[in-house]
Order: C-alpha cells, then sequence, then structure tokens
C-alpha cells in the first residue's frame, strides 16, 4: 500500500463585544493548516498549525487572549485489533496580561473488539510556563489517567445510540501551592433516530468532572451539557 496524503486550511475573523474592556469591540483573526497521511498499511501522521481567539469564556473574550499552536500526531495498528496512538502539541498565549506557553502530550492504547465497541487506556499531560488571570486554566503541571470504553447499537437506518465512559484519576499541581489528586469520571450518551442517510434527529447529554478551560481554582469540577441535533440533506 502506497502513501497518500490530505491538506486542510482554514481563515477567518473573529468580533468580540464585551463591557468589560475599552473599547467594547474588538475584531481577531484566525488562521489553520495540516496534512495528515497514512504511511503504509499501518501507520498514520498528521501535523497542524493554528492561531485563533482563545474564547471559551466571557472573561477570556475581555482579555482578547489568543492562541498560537503547533502540533503533531501518529497511530500505530498493532496485532490483536490493538491501536496505538500518540500526540504532541505547544502553544503560545498572546494578548492577555501576560503572555504565557503551554507544552502537551497525549496517548493511548486501545482495543477495538468490533465496529461497535471499544475499550481504551489513556493519559495526557500538560504544563504551563507561568501562572494566568486571564480566565483560562493554567496549572503547573496537569496530569489525567484513565480507563474508558465506548460503544455502538443500532443500525445504518432507525433507532440509533452511542454512549461512552471514562473513570480516571487527575492530579493537578498549580503554581506556589503542592499537588493534588482527585478521581475523575465523565460519561455520554446520545439517543437518535435515522430517516434516511440524510436525515436525522437526535438528543445527547454529557456529564464530567476532569478539569476544563473556564476552571481556576483546584476545587470540586463539574460540567455538564444537553443538546438536541437535527440533519436534513436535500
Amino acid at each position: 500500500m502506497g502513501t497518500s496524503w490530505q491538506l486542510r486550511a482554514e481563515g477567518g475573523i473573529t468580533s468580540h463585544s464585551s463591557t468589560f474592556i475599552t473599547p467594547p469591540k474588538k475584531t481577531l483573526w484566525s488562521a489553520g493548516g495540516g496534512i495528515s497521511g497514512k504511511v503504509g498499511r499501518d501507520l498514520t501522521v498528521g501535523a497542524s498549525a493554528v492561531r485563533a481567539p482563545f474564547d471559551e469564556t466571557a472573561l477570556l473574550i475581555a482579555n482578547n487572549v489568543v492562541i498560537s499552536e503547533y502540533g503533531g500526531d501518529a497511530a500505530i495498528a498493532l496485532p490483536a485489533r490493538l491501536t496505538l496512538s500518540g500526540a504532541g502539541s505547544y502553544a503560545r498565549l498572546t494578548g492577555g496580561s501576560r503572555d504565557n506557553s503551554r507544552a502537551a502530550f497525549n496517548g493511548a492504547l486501545r482495543w477495538t473488539q468490533s465496529r461497535n465497541w471499544s475499550v481504551a487506556i489513556a493519559g495526557r499531560h500538560f504544563g504551563y510556563d507561568t501562572t494566568s488571570t486571564d480566565g483560562y486554566f493554567a496549572p503547573r503541571t496537569y496530569t489525567l489517567g484513565e480507563v474508558s470504553t465506548r460503544g455502538h447499537l443500532g443500525e445504518n437506518l432507525g433507532w440509533f445510540s452511542d454512549l461512552e465512559g471514562a473513570l480516571g484519576s487527575q492530579r493537578i499541581e498549580f503554581f506556589g501551592s503542592s499537588a493534588t489528586s482527585q478521581a475523575t469520571a465523565r460519561g455520554a450518551l446520545s439517543l437518535g433516530y435515522r430517516f434516511d442517510p440524510a436525515r436525522e434527529i437526535s438528543a445527547s447529554g454529557l456529564y464530567a468532572n476532569v478539569a476544563g478551560p473556564a476552571q481556576t481554582t483546584s476545587s470540586e469540577y463539574h460540567w455538564y451539557t444537553f443538546s438536541l441535533r437535527a440533519r436534513f440533506g436535500f
């Protein structure tokens, strides 16, 4: 099997409005691109770069934080239905009260029983150069390890459901304080109906206590979401 590659590129302009700052409006540009390819039968590699506003919370919007990130990833198919994958990235955060940088790594070993069910052992780690008051989660180090499973029920048409769950442990060390550890859990469930390949409706929910970008302290963190989705093709 030969080598095949895919290229992608994107760009845009984002206008933010906030009552926290003067002037109240700010326009920021974004751009990104990447390349990925399958090398031989078992190895897939990729690289990407992106510059975009870091605007997940109102405080981040008010502080005009911009993230520039460069990363790479790879996955290799192993015997016995196993897949080993890993990724690394480096990011610079600018525009806030002070510049900051982040190095991040993650990896997973997944066993796929069938196209409808798999289990995995995964971990990720990242750390920042300095603390931040701009509204994003910036620990000195963060490490998460977990065991997860994914499943799918249903055929190509009619009722279907997707579920994912994970249990693990996270370790957080903020600047100027000792590290703390906490058990983690996350779960996602969706239920939908597919009328034909171009039309479907679904509802989904998610729970997690894994640390996220909006967290600013080491206190317990919980996240809930619920969404409705409809897709109609013509």
